[in-house]
Parts: structure tokens; C-alpha cells; sequence
């Protein structure tokens, strides 16, 4: 179970991607969490875990791997930042 101040990153990610995302978009996704929201890795493994329905250590590699990502020349993170804008991104930057 998700602390309550995760839940609203939980519903902007199921909100965003209903049909789940392409494991080869998580590092951007987390890169995204990362820089823009200001998520500690711990929270973003917290949230994965939770909306991937698997163990956090799995995505360890991961958030650790977009800790290094260029945002500005990421297609990829672009890309899923207008489906994050979609489904409520800004507002839920302005949350935190």
C-alpha cells in the first residue's frame, strides 16, 4: 500500500497510460520524476512498484539509469511528458 502523498502520482500514471507503458519508456518516465517532480528514488520505486504490480527492486536499475538522461534531447521523455500533460502533468507538478 502506497503512502497517501504517493497516491496522486499513482493516479497521474494510471490516468496517463491505462494500458500500462513499454518497459523500454520506464527510464524516461522515471527521468521525468526524477528532475521534473523532484521524486526521491525511493518514491518513484514506491510508485512503479505499486502501479507495475511488481517488487521495487526491480526498477532499481532503472531510476538509477535516469538519473543521467539529458531531458532536453530525450525524445523519448518528450514524448511521454505530452501524454503526462494529457492527463493532468502541470498539475500535478504544482502539487508537490
Amino acid at each position: 500500500m502506497l503512502p497517501s502523498e504517493l497516491d496522486s502520482t499513482y493516479r497521474l500514471l494510471k490516468r496517463s497510460f491505462p494500458n500500462g507503458i513499454d518497459e523500454g519508456d520506464l527510464v524516461s518516465l522515471f527521468a521525468l520524476l526524477y528532475q521534473e517532480g523532484e521524486m526521491s528514488i525511493r518514491t518513484i520505486t514506491q510508485v512503479a512498484a505499486e502501479w507495475q504490480n511488481r517488487p521495487a527492486v526491480d526498477f532499481l536499475p532503472l531510476v538509477d539509469r535516469a538519473m543521467s538522461v539529458d531531458l532536453a534531447s530525450d525524445t523519448t521523455a518528450s514524448r511521454l511528458r505530452e501524454i503526462l500533460n494529457q492527463s493532468g502533468y502541470q498539475e500535478w507538478l504544482s502539487e508537490e
